[in-house]
């Protein structure tokens, strides 16, 4: 899946982990992902600005050219190995 509008899904019931994707060129904007899980994922120019990202899993994650202006990554994992 690429390119896809996450933003646009319904906020109160919004929960997604992912494994082994591609979701290159996405959007997570001001989006609420507390303890989402991103693992083996490219997520190349995907938008996280204004997203919460609190205690977040990137594990083993391409975020080249990721946007996080204005994220909160409280406690979010960022360690990514290639």
């Amino acid at each position: 899946m690429t390119d896809v509008n996450f933003a646009m899904c319904d906020k109160l019931i919004f929960e997604v982990h992912f494994k082994d994707c591609i979701l290159d060129f996405s959007k997570f904007y001001a989006l609420k992902m507390k303890g989402t899980t991103f693992t083996n994922t490219s997520l190349v120019a995907v938008d996280f600005m204004s997203t919460n990202l609190t205690e977040v899993l990137f594990s083993n994650c391409d975020l080249y050219r990721s946007e996080f202006e204005k994220a909160i990554a409280d406690k979010a994992d960022l360690n990514t190995k290639q």
